[in-house]
């Protein structure tokens, strides 16, 4: 679902384990080396921590039952499963590093812990050569972090990651170039790059990646996400977290892209965009402030972005500390906005003028004045 995900039973009305003994608390489990499934019963007769147990309830009760006991079952096919001594730990280099390509989960975790713990640095291009020629993503997957771990992870490793054809892999080069992306410029174009990617994990995470560099150059990759991710919550504030100093910018760009159908929640998501850059291009005592209330006062814009963005300024003005002073050409705009016929606009552009220092406005007295008049007039209707 988007870069989410969305969870469902395998079959309604089943649990995916349960037992009949009271006593039961499964607590965790895990894919042993057999490809076995074990799982850990802190077996207890009370689970809850005694603080959230009634006084006159726990005196009943025995709170330790089951202390000196515990199980792990090991859950097989109907058929079974031969059981196997991996010996992992005293493995030469060669097996270690084919394990990083199992196909259980175990294999490939211990092979790339006890890799790393040996700190063998003739591992290194072994697992590099790995990274660059195995036809399982999941082993180059591991090859990646196994390099990281071994300290041999090198830019040109980064690069062939952010190319590879798996998008869990691209996903995980990128949360590892995040260190060096402001030093390189390589790889701050690699990560700018993946912005178009097809696949909407990817391109959540470059937007988490590039907010580690604020360049121009990052911004307008962050504007590219927007524009086409807007309507995914995750990745909308993943982008709204990383534009720093340009927001200004950034919001430019958004409110210049075509507004989608009402229906689309692209544009509910671009809505809470615009109000969040907005806010954050004037909430710093150097916010831009003037040039952007002429912004919403021009005639390009619709209704709900307009709105928008006036409601994201008065957003920006509570968290300011000082008050702001208002340009006169800004101020004029100002005046414009209180007189639309959108009650939406009318109420952000209100908010903005009591956050703002002017010396008159009479169209804000204006406005007020037929705001009361609406609210006392019983023939209409609240809106």
């Amino acid at each position: 679902n988007g870069p989410s995900f969305t969870a469902t039973r395998r079959a309604e009305g089943v649990e995916l384990l349960a037992g009949r003994d009271n006593w039961f608390r499964p607590v965790t489990l895990s894919t042993g080396p057999d490809g076995a499934l074990y799982v850990v019963d802190m077996h207890r007769a009370v689970i809850e921590h005694p603080e959230w147990i009634p006084d006159a309830v726990e005196a009943t009760l025995d709170v330790r039952a089951g202390d000196d006991k515990g199980r792990i079952y090991r859950i097989v096919p109907r058929d079974g499963l031969t059981p196997v001594r991996p010996g992992l730990a005293s493995a030469d280099l060669p097996t270690l590093v084919g394990a990083l390509a199992h196909p259980n989960k175990w294999w490939r975790d211990t092979a790339q812990r006890v890799l790393v713990e040996r700190a063998d640095p003739t591992a290194g291009p072994l697992v590099t050569q790995l990274l660059r020629s195995s036809d399982v993503a999941l082993g180059r997957l591991h090859a990646l972090w196994t390099l990281r771990g071994l300290e041999a992870l090198g830019a040109e490793d980064l690069l062939a990651a952010l190319s590879d054809p798996a998008p869990g892999v691209r996903e995980n080069a990128l949360i590892l170039a995040q260190p060096d992306l402001g030093s390189s410029e390589t790889l701050r174009r690699g990560a700018v790059h993946l912005a178009d990617d097809p696949d909407a994990r990817v391109r959540m995470q470059v937007a988490l990646t590039l907010g580690h560099a604020d360049t121009s150059e990052t911004r307008d990759g962050l504007q590219t996400i927007l524009a086409r991710d807007a309507g995914q919550r995750w990745t909308r504030y993943a982008v709204l977290a990383g534009v720093d100093d340009g927001a200004a910018n950034v919001l430019r760009a958004l409110l210049d892209t075509e507004p989608g159908p009402p229906s689309d929640r692209t544009l509910a998501g671009v809505m809470d965009a615009i109000r969040h850059l907005a806010a954050t291009s004037v909430a710093d005592v150097d916010g831009e402030l003037s040039p952007l209330v002429r912004l919403a006062g021009s005639p390009g814009l619709d209704t709900a972005r307009r709105a928008a963005l006036l409601d994201g300024l008065a957003d920006g003005l509570v968290r300011r500390e000082a008050t702001p002073d208002l340009s006169a050409g800004a101020a004029a705009s100002l005046a414009g906005l209180l007189t639309s016929t959108s009650t939406p606009v009318v109420r952000g552009a209100l908010r903005v003028a009591a956050g703002v220092e002017v010396d008159e406005l009479a169209a804000r007295d204006r406005a007020i004045e037929r705001a009361r008049a609406r609210a006392l007039d019983p023939a209409l209707t609240p809106e």
